[in-house]
């Protein structure tokens, strides 16, 4: 009763096994021929860019109104 079971399930169990294969979870070594992977696009350069805009913008905004700071006292 139980071993017709058991083999049963052992043969889902090798179709299973021969349906999958070796499976590489990196993908394969090589590119297939006439398929080049795309490089993903690559946005750290404008955020570095960015980053030093707004910290130019906010010192520019720090000296332009010391200036009028100065000027208010001065005059």
């Amino acid at each position: 009763m139980y071993r017709n079971l058991l083999l049963r399930l052992k043969e889902i169990q090798n179709l299973v096994e021969i349906r999958q294969g070796d499976f590489d979870h990196f993908g394969p070594k090589e590119p297939t021929p006439n398929q080049r992977k795309r490089k993903p696009p690559r946005f750290e350069f404008l955020g570095a860019i960015g980053l030093l805009l707004g910290i130019f913008g906010v010192l520019g905004f720090l000296i332009f109104q010391a200036v009028l700071f100065i000027n208010y006292i001065a005059f």
